[in-house]
């Protein structure tokens, strides 16, 4: 739930106008033109402020790929999910993004925050057509995937 906004000075300090102070912990998250920042969760003190809160903004993470059919050839409109792994009978959750293929078979996530991920192709219908193995995002850059279905 949105609940206030403010804007930094030129050493990074900011003020939030119109913060309520609340009982229950907060989260900030800070968006700049460098990426994205989070912090939490925070209580407000007895005088009801936050401070001596450091934030660093983090580039935006992403996965992209290429769906492709056995003999190479590129898969426009394939439906690809991204879920995050939950590692329970090596299987992961259903639900996450979904996105789908151009013309020439790519796909892109971006905006992501760290963590474990997997990929679902769906060429038609409801059946999986193809997966990724569990992969890691985040301080080693982007990940780009190459995903073969069975057909186009």
């Amino acid at each position: 739930m949105f609940a206030g906004l403010g804007t930094t000075d030129a050493k990074g300090t900011f003020i939030i106008e119109g913060l309520s102070p609340r009982l229950e912990p907060v989260w900030l998250v800070v968006r700049g033109l460098r990426g994205t920042a989070e912090a939490g969760p925070l209580k407000f003190g007895d005088k009801h402020l936050l401070e001596g809160i450091k934030m660093e903004l983090q580039a935006p993470l992403e996965a992209t790929g290429t769906v492709t059919d056995r003999t190479g050839k590129p898969v426009p409109g394939a439906r690809v999910n991204l879920s995050e792994w939950t590692g329970k009978d090596n299987s992961m959750s259903f639900g996450g993004d979904d996105t789908l293929t151009d013309a020439k078979g790519r796909f892109a996530f971006r905006g992501m925050k760290m963590g474990r991920y997997s990929l679902q192709v769906r060429v038609r219908g409801l059946d999986v057509a193809g997966k990724t193995e569990p992969f890691d995002v985040g301080k080693k850059g982007p990940t780009d995937h190459k995903i073969k279905v069975a057909s186009g």
